[in-house]
């Protein structure tokens, strides 16, 4: 604090305390003090004081209590001086700053012109870069998808931690290394792009990641906890070039608004490929999320999956969920009809594998299969592919779902009816066999004209 003894007509205030000390001239202050307006006093520090305080590099003679000191160099403390360029203007041998976006080049000596001229000019600069303030909204255009060349006009704000949460989506998603935070490159760009934002180092943005997954684990959890009534499970596990076993869980599961969701459990490394590590390590991924209403799990034909399936059917029957008693259910028809045409359209290709991979003719040889595919068994899934053909487009016309179906579901069953007679008339055995069948389920359902209902349908259609 400063010190002084009163205002008289010689007096003197002296800071001891700080490094840069002033003698004020107590004379002009007198001058400026009118009866007991001591507010004037105020105005005139303000003026005066700061004005050498925020001045320029100049040499200033520090009083002691009795002698002089060696001249100091006071630093420019006002921000104003980060715009300009300080200099001695030699024809009027007056201290001028030069703006450095216009060029203008403004009196600016601490003592006689303080920094107010540099506030004035910088405020009213029209080169000046542009500032945004951190509280302030935006509009800018953002397309709503890439490659959109109309915009709407959004209101936005910038925000730190939303700006760290996309870097972390953008580090995820694009499978981006975290070191890449600290490549000179990327930093000059966000320091262009976007210089509010201040970049986190890589352990930070690790830290970041990781605080992500778990708020979104814990969001998917309590979603699945409220909006699905039963989990789909699927699993696969491989060997990575690490020789690193892992395994991945995907739950399947309808919502309330009947919307399909896929979502990835787990990703984790299991000890090996054996049936009861297999097991385990799904069942301690479903406690974990807190799931037991499970409709299916679907694995592939390794023979581990096998003891797998067992040992979770156990378990499931515990817990008392098992739906139908933890049954095997069979692929349905159509799955296996668009793998028999895939199958055909690739012939070769199964010809010459055959003869670069023994491994694919030694496996087809063990049980329960026959061997490789043969010309005889080419020929029959040409056949079944050709006669099945009819359902799938059957299948397909009467289960649209942006169309009325209702008026034609009595013509269909009528072609399927005539299709089976000209299948149970074809000298084909095989084929003749399947239409048998096929017509007793079709008989059970709509044999007798009580059980059509769907002929009223047709008559009342307009």
């Amino acid at each position: 604090m400063s010190n002084y003894d009163g205002i008289g007509s010689h007096s003197q205030i002296q800071s001891n305390s700080s490094p840069n000390a002033q003698i004020v001239d107590m004379d002009g202050l007198n001058d400026q003090v009118s009866g007991d307006r001591l507010e004037n006093v105020e105005h005139y520090f303000e003026d005066n004081i700061d004005v050498e305080l925020e001045g320029g590099d100049e040499e200033e003679d520090i009083v002691g209590d009795s002698k002089k000191r060696k001249k100091r160099v006071v630093t420019s403390r006002s921000p104003w001086w980060d715009h300009y360029t300080k200099f001695q203007c030699e024809k009027d041998n007056v201290q001028k700053a030069r703006c450095k976006y216009c060029g203008r080049e403004i009196k600016a000596d601490p003592k006689a012109h303080g920094t107010r001229p540099l506030k004035n000019h910088y405020e009213s600069c029209k080169k000046k870069p542009q500032e945004i303030i951190r509280n302030q909204n935006q509009l800018s255009f953002v397309p709503t998808r890439m490659g959109d060349r109309d915009a709407p006009l959004v209101n936005w704000r910038f925000d730190q931690d939303k700006t760290r949460e996309a870097l972390c989506h953008m580090l995820v998603v694009d499978e981006l290394p975290f070191k890449l935070v600290e490549h000179l490159g990327f930093r000059h760009f966000l320091s262009v792009a976007c210089p509010m934002f201040a970049i986190p180092s890589r352990r930070t943005i690790t830290k970041d990641i990781f605080n992500v997954y778990v708020s979104e684990r814990a969001r998917l959890k309590s979603f699945i906890e409220k909006h699905a009534q039963r989990v789909c499970i699927t699993t696969d596990i491989w060997t990575s070039i690490q020789r690193v076993n892992y395994m991945c869980l995907n739950a399947h599961f309808i919502d309330d608004d009947w919307n399909l969701h896929k979502r990835i459990l787990n990703f984790c490394p299991i000890i090996g490929h054996k049936s009861e590590e297999i097991g385990k390590g799904v069942e301690k991924c479903l406690l974990d999320w807190g799931i037991d209403r499970v409709f299916s799990i679907t694995v592939d034909n390794a023979s581990s999956n096998d003891g797998a399936i067992a040992y979770l059917e156990k378990k499931f029957d515990n817990w008392g969920q098992n739906i139908l008693g933890g049954r095997y259910v069979h692929m349905r028809w159509n799955s296996t009809y668009l793998m028999l045409e895939m199958a055909i359209s690739l012939k070769r290709a199964f010809d010459a594998y055959e003869d670069v991979d023994l491994a694919y003719k030694n496996d087809l040889l063990r049980q329960p299969f026959d061997g490789i595919p043969t010309g005889y068994d080419w020929e029959r899934a040409k056949v079944l592919v050709t006669s099945l053909r009819h359902f799938y487009n059957l299948t397909l016309r009467i289960s649209g779902a942006l169309y009325v179906t209702s008026n034609l579901v009595f013509r269909e069953i009528c072609e399927v009816e005539l299709l089976l007679r000209h299948w149970l008339s074809s000298s084909d055995v095989e084929l003749n066999e399947m239409a048998r069948k096929m017509k007793e389920k079709y008989d059970k359902y709509w044999g007798s004209i009580e059980r059509i209902n769907m002929i009223f349908i047709l008559c009342c259609d307009p």
